[in-house]
């Protein structure tokens, strides 16, 4: 567990800018029944891009004896920069049932209630984030300026 926590706080310190979750405009949706490939791309991408990685829980959970199980679990995640929050309210706001999802939101603080989200646009399957990217970058919303910026950045590193 020490080695764990340890890199995580390496990654954390090395990451680029990071928006809080609830503001942050491209998110990706996932959980450790993904791939193991599937969750370290994930992972480097989103890194890459300043975008969120969101899990609506750990199968381990979290209270007394399982953290270490839980923190094991996530390392397809974390020791490939991945900033990984557990945050299940996002995944009613957007609406997910299914993951991977990658979602880019137009105004994801203002644009948001309790319970939904409105101005946003979702990408469903095992894709690449560029790819996912690529798909929204002819939109000529805020939802395109949002993809093409990110895939810029996604790109430069």
């Amino acid at each position: 567990p020490e080695a764990i926590a340890k890199q995580y706080s390496q990654i954390k310190s090395a990451a680029p800018e990071k928006r809080d979750d609830d503001t942050n405009e491209l998110m990706m949706f996932v959980s450790l029944s993904m791939p193991k490939g599937s969750l370290e791309k994930a992972a480097r991408d989103t890194r890459k891009a300043g975008a969120s990685l969101i899990m609506r829980g750990v199968s381990k959970g979290v209270g007394p004896g399982r953290w270490v199980q839980s923190m094991a679990a996530l390392e397809p995640l974390t020791k490939n920069g991945g900033e990984v929050s557990l945050h299940p309210d996002l995944f009613e706001r957007y609406g997910i049932k299914r993951v991977p999802a990658i979602v880019v939101a137009a105004e994801p603080s203002a644009g948001c209630s309790e319970d939904a989200c409105r101005d946003f646009a979702v990408i469903y399957g095992d894709v690449s984030l560029a790819y996912a990217l690529e798909r929204l970058t002819d939109r000529t919303d805020v939802i395109g300026a949002i993809s093409r910026q990110r895939l810029s950045k996604l790109e430069q590193r």
